[in-house]
């Protein structure tokens, strides 16, 4: 079996509906894990996006994409929360509630752009 070189996607999608923070819990609602279509013109199949939504679930959240470079690891200051209950949308794109940590010092920057 051969292995497939690794790449690097990349997504930027703009909110089409409020979140909805819960603070107390550290967890912001409904937030946008993927759509149908990306800024970069990609388009994704509904049906290979719901058989991917596992993927997702309990995934780690970082601030920043990627490590600087390939023989880097990832910082544990990047971690900033992980996503729980993903959801096909009715568009056919992924949701899921955003578990963050409260104590990061991204925390309140993440919370006031959510909301």
């Amino acid at each position: 079996m051969s292995q497939r070189p690794a790449i690097e996607l990349r997504e930027y999608v703009t909110s089409d509906r409020s979140l909805q923070v819960d603070e107390a819990r550290g967890v912001i609602h409904n937030v946008r894990v993927l759509g149908l279509r990306s800024a970069n013109n990609r388009t994704y199949a509904r049906e290979a996006v719901a058989k991917a939504r596992g993927l997702y679930e309990g995934k780690a959240v970082n601030t920043n994409h990627a490590p600087r470079n390939s023989t880097e690891g990832r910082s544990v200051y990047d971690r900033v929360g992980w996503l729980e209950k993903v959801r096909q949308d009715s568009d056919g794109g992924l949701r899921a509630d955003l578990h963050y940590l409260t104590k990061h010092p991204m925390a309140g920057a993440l919370v006031e752009a959510a909301k």
